[in-house]
């Protein structure tokens, strides 16, 4: 049994020894998502509603990174999920930025708002008709990974739970039983899905640029990261550990 305070103290050493732990890939984590929050520069009152999801997307982003270095797994994909679905929303409220499109209010309750129904697959549809690059890396990201392992519950993901060293007696933990191997290529995964995320927006941005603007030095650090994230990639796959993943589809 572990008390909530307890959770909270170890929750907190794992964050203050997270840069010791993990090095440049938790370095360069935190780099990318901290890109997501200062990469645009202005956005017009008109785009509000592309401003509501933009922070949604960013503050899914953290709360991902920090649910990942508390070794909570599941809860770091889920996080990654709403972040995923809210950059399609955002890039989405770009070309529709009536806030009608996305919301409607109650029948009854008239100060209850309600999503409109179908927003998210004309939202996807679009994306993927006029972004399809990045409609389908989002989409692999989402669908391949996050939907078939961490949105709903299995035991790939229970095993995580468990901790089976002893041969005679299995222990039960709060905390995901996690190697550094594990954890810097799920830092570097995680860098990677956030700068896709950053990078589309960008180009969406670069089309409908009476909106928002971006931050003037933005193609200098998202190309910067992206290079780094490359790096740490390629240093991944020169460890001896890296058999075990298959690095194949990441981008």
């Amino acid at each position: 049994m572990v008390s909530i305070l307890e959770c909270s103290e170890e929750e907190h050493r794992l964050i203050q020894e997270a840069q010791n732990t993990y090095d440049k890939y938790f370095i360069s984590a935190c780099e990318c998502v901290d890109f997501s929050w200062d990469f645009i520069q202005s956005v017009s009152a008109e785009a509000f509603v592309f401003n509501a999801f933009l922070t949604q997307t960013n503050k899914f982003l953290q709360l991902s990174l920090l649910s990942l270095i508390r070794h909570h797994t599941m809860q770091c994909y889920l996080n990654l999920r709403t972040a995923i679905e809210s950059t399609t929303l955002a890039c989405y409220a770009l070309h529709k930025t009536d806030e009608n499109e996305f919301i409607k209010r109650h029948d009854v309750y008239n100060d209850i708002l309600l999503e409109q129904p179908g927003i998210k697959t004309k939202a996807n549809k679009w994306l993927d008709l006029n972004y399809k690059t990045h409609s389908e890396k989002l989409k692999i990201a989402k669908t391949d990974n996050i939907n078939k392992y961490y949105a709903h519950s299995n035991l790939v993901s229970a095993f995580s739970n468990v901790d089976f060293t002893d041969p005679n007696m299995s222990y039960s933990n709060f905390f995901d039983k996690k190697d550094i191997f594990t954890m810097k290529f799920e830092l570097m995964a995680l860098g990677n899905i956030a700068l896709t995320q950053i990078d589309l927006i960008g180009i969406v941005i670069h089309d409908y640029s009476h909106l928002a603007k971006l931050a003037v030095d933005f193609e200098e650090r998202k190309s910067l990261l992206f290079q780094n994230n490359f790096f740490l990639y390629d240093q991944l796959t020169k460890e001896p550990f890296h058999s075990k993943i298959n690095f194949s589809k990441q981008e």
